[in-house]
């Protein structure tokens, strides 16, 4: 009777443990394992970072709105600020120009008194100084 052998499949070799493929074979198998490794740690620092960078941009989109929500009270503050001073400065332009128009008033009143004042003493010596003349001629 003929002794059947068995399936290749099924046939354990021992690793010839002196052949340089053998160790190529496990090296590989060390070097995928590694690349499997560092696959794995890069897949988890980029879901890491891509939680990190989406709560950061939370973050910047709630400070960007708060800031855009505190220029905007500024502004419109400053706005009623600049109208409250614009309006006092009017006053007190329009309170100026009412005291200087007193002012000219009362003066051009005065310069009036004064020069009518001076047109009657010119008048008068007139008078006197034709009086004289009139008085020197019948001399």
């Amino acid at each position: 009777m003929k002794k059947k052998n068995p399936p290749r499949s099924s046939v354990k070799k021992t690793p010839d443990v002196d052949n340089p493929a053998h160790y190529m074979g496990i090296l590989l198998e060390e070097i995928r394992d590694q690349v499997t490794t560092v696959a794995e740690g890069v897949v988890s620092v980029r879901h890491e970072l891509g939680g990190k960078i989406d709560e950061l941009d939370t973050k910047f989109s709630k400070d960007c709105t708060d800031i855009r929500i505190a220029l905007t009270m500024v502004r419109n503050e400053l706005k009623n600020d600049i109208s409250h001073v614009e309006q006092k400065l009017s006053e007190k332009i329009v309170n100026m120009e009412q005291k200087l128009s007193k002012e000219l008033n009362n003066v051009e009143q005065t310069l009036s008194e004064k020069i009518d004042k001076i047109g009657t003493r010119l008048d008068q010596h007139d008078e006197e100084i034709t009086a004289l003349q009139v008085a020197q001629g019948s001399a």
